[in-house]
């Protein structure tokens, strides 16, 4: 905020930035991840300075870190010549007015490296080289991905992740530059409103099941299902609104920053109503993707299709969050021994003292299926039998759940945790 001035759109000048709480959310959500061994990913509403953050936060290692190696990366070069020509800016300002002036060696576009040549002695003069020695690299990823690999990192930023269609591929690349064995001493972050949805999949499957590329979470609040996603930047947040009828700009957060979220929604709401009353659908869904309230609107379907796409999205949306799903198991007929599912309507028993007069003949949930020939022992089950009499007044149930023991997986030692169980009572 002190030292890293930005072009101010709404008043046509370079100004310092206003305070936004938005912003620190983020930043504390990215030093929580650091702490805990964490990686970032999330998507966004348009034009909330989360590049102008992010290169602010390498430009401070690089002024003030010592022999760290940062990257920003994106699949296309434009975009990482976006985030340099930031970043060329706040080096400017902070030689220019402080007094902690940094020359650099290679000193050339998308590579720098800050020390200097020096002379030292009087008879024999020898040249060396003196700074804190930070890398800062810019890479892209369109014709070989495998260029963002290469030595130990302490932060890559992929900038515009949203339409960076290798970014899982990249994740995995670059994963061992960020670790010393399976220790964490980098971080990867990866950030970016959506674009063409092909272009998108790898950030939504990030911000749907963010635990199975080790992001950092947070609870939904956005659409309520609390589930865990990736971090979601709201269009309500810090929301700048100007009045179609009297063209007054309204800010709808205050001197210190903090979101009038109420007044935010309503602006939104009407803006919402005019954007569908002037565009056909695919161009309303277009809008509503830039301009989120929820990872949904984010990465909803925008073409135009026969097919009922809102529920397809939601049943997508539920299989990348990894939701219980309910099924019924049964014996294969040929006698195989291998079990057949099907899908059924019943519901999980999830209170205990059941109605005895209710059906409580429970369904079995399987949160992970079994791997093909499993080494003996690595599943193991735990059973609570009941008497087998058919009763309307006891209260008791049958508990039977199946965990997978501690195994090796990725390099990591994973602790035992349950993959199914089965609760209730049948005739």
């Amino acid at each position: 905020w002190n030292y890293c001035m930005i072009p101010n759109k709404l008043e046509g000048k370079e100004t310092r930035p206003s305070i936004w709480d938005g912003h620190y959310h983020y930043d504390l959500h990215c030093q929580l991840a650091e702490l805990y061994g964490e990686d970032v990913a999330g998507t966004k509403s348009r034009q909330k300075g989360i590049s102008l953050y992010h290169v602010a936060r390498i430009t401070r290692r690089l002024w003030f870190g010592t022999k760290l190696n940062l990257k920003i990366v994106s699949q296309e070069e434009e975009y990482v010549l976006g985030e340099w020509g930031i970043m060329s800016a706040y080096r400017n300002h902070l030689n220019n007015n402080t007094a902690w002036t940094r020359t650099f060696q290679p000193d050339e576009s998308l590579n720098w490296e800050q020390k200097r040549e020096v002379t030292q002695g009087t008879l024999n003069k020898k040249k060396v080289y003196k700074g804190n020695f930070n890398k800062v690299r810019g890479l892209t990823t369109k014709m070989n991905v495998t260029r963002a690999v290469g030595g130990a990192a302490k932060e890559i930023y992929v900038t515009e992740a949203g339409i960076n269609s290798k970014l899982k591929k990249t994740k995995e690349y670059v994963d061992p530059n960020l670790k010393m064995g399976n220790v964490k001493t980098g971080m990867f972050l990866a950030m970016g409103a959506t674009g063409e949805l092909k272009d998108a999949q790898d950030l939504m499957e990030m911000c749907f099941n963010p635990k199975g590329s080790n992001i950092r979470s947070v609870p939904d609040t956005f659409s309520g299902t609390m589930e865990l996603i990736g971090f979601f930047f709201p269009e309500e947040w810090n929301y700048v609104h100007q009045d179609e009828d009297t063209g007054e700009i309204i800010f709808c957060y205050d001197t210190h920053g903090n979101s009038d979220i109420e007044l935010a929604k309503r602006l939104i709401d009407e803006e919402d109503a005019r954007q569908r009353g002037k565009k056909d659908e695919q161009g309303y869904k277009l809008w509503k993707s830039q301009h989120p309230r929820n990872l949904q609107d984010a990465f909803d379907q925008r073409e135009d299709n026969p097919f009922p796409t809102h529920l397809l999205k939601e049943q997508e949306f539920q299989l990348l969050n990894k939701k219980q799903i309910i099924i019924r198991l049964k014996p294969d007929p040929k006698g195989t021994g291998k079990l057949i599912h099907e899908f059924c309507d019943h519901v999980p028993i999830s209170k205990l003292n059941p109605n005895p007069n209710e059906d409580n003949s429970g369904a079995i949930v399987v949160k992970e299926f079994p791997i093909d020939n499993p080494p003996f022992g690595l599943y193991y089950a735990g059973v609570d039998p009941i008497y087998n009499k058919d009763t309307s007044t006891s209260r008791s149930l049958m508990c039977i759940r199946i965990w997978i023991g501690t195994h090796e997986r990725d390099g990591k030692i994973i602790e035992p945790y349950p993959v199914a169980h089965y609760i209730g009572r049948h005739k």
